[in-house]
């Protein structure tokens, strides 16, 4: 990923990668910068370990004034990818974190958020799910929604989070895609670890990486439709037919068939 970073431009015949900055964070702190840096409208927040650290950092920009974000602190999590729903469905960039349990509260807007086509970005600080009680890292919560039609990047390192971060709005954003994406970092093995991560200038990580959202549609109550696809997107809930349920799910995998 980091050889696809924007060139700065030529020099004596060269080209030059975008100048970059070194900064210590942990994974939870490379998401929330990579974040900052995307700038998306609307960040719908309720803690839970190992995740909290993304939002909280997040709520701290917003409280400095370096984000135009609309900051929604929801009661919870079911409600965060409600919130994160109806954002994106109005056209707006939609960002919301979480892990575990939090994840399984989720599971039932995860499928709408696909099936509507929304390219939500969520980062997942991976965590096993309770029964017993277990906050340290497991992929058990991310692999419950393996099938939920959202497109699942698993990130090695603090440097990855924040590359993916950044990347994930261009890929879910791409008009032969439109797809929600979700960042995972290993729960306290990455997400409270620091580490030496390159940064972007905010300015070139926008124009360049996350330029303006390619979102060419609105919801409207006068252009339903009960298939929802990338250039026909629905405003309603997500209903199709016992017969062709499986045809409209196919049509959340076509995407990932791209060369």
């Amino acid at each position: 990923m980091r050889q696809g970073v924007p060139g700065e431009g030529d020099r004596d015949g060269e080209k030059v990668m975008a100048k970059q900055t070194l900064m210590g964070l942990n994974g939870d702190e490379a998401s929330a910068y990579a974040t900052k840096q995307v700038n998306p409208d609307v960040v719908a927040a309720y803690p839970i370990t190992p995740q909290t650290i993304i939002v909280e950092r997040f709520s701290e920009y917003v409280a400095d004034g370096l984000v135009d974000t609309e900051f929604v602190p929801v009661e919870s999590e079911h409600s965060a990818m409600s919130c994160s729903v109806g954002a994106s469905a109005a056209g707006a960039r939609a960002f919301t974190a979480t892990a575990a349990n939090g994840l399984a509260l989720m599971w039932e807007i995860l499928y709408i958020a696909s099936s509507l086509r929304l390219p939500i970005v969520m980062a997942v600080a991976n965590r096993a799910l309770s029964g017993p009680i277990n906050i340290h890292n497991d992929h058990s919560d991310a692999m419950g929604a393996r099938d939920s039609g959202w497109i699942q990047i698993y990130c090695e390192n603090a440097q990855e989070v924040y590359d993916a971060s950044i990347t994930a709005w261009r890929i879910g954003e791409h008009l032969k895609v439109q797809l929600p994406v979700m960042v995972c970092l290993d729960g306290f093995t990455l997400s409270h670890t620091m580490e030496n991560v390159m940064t972007l200038q905010t300015r070139r990580s926008r124009s360049s990486w996350a330029s303006a959202s390619s979102l060419r549609w609105r919801a409207t109550w006068e252009r339903p439709s009960s298939d929802s696809t990338p250039t026909r997107p629905s405003p309603w809930g997500p209903w199709t037919s016992r017969t062709s349920t499986s045809s409209t799910r196919c049509t959340r995998w076509r995407p990932w068939q791209m060369p």
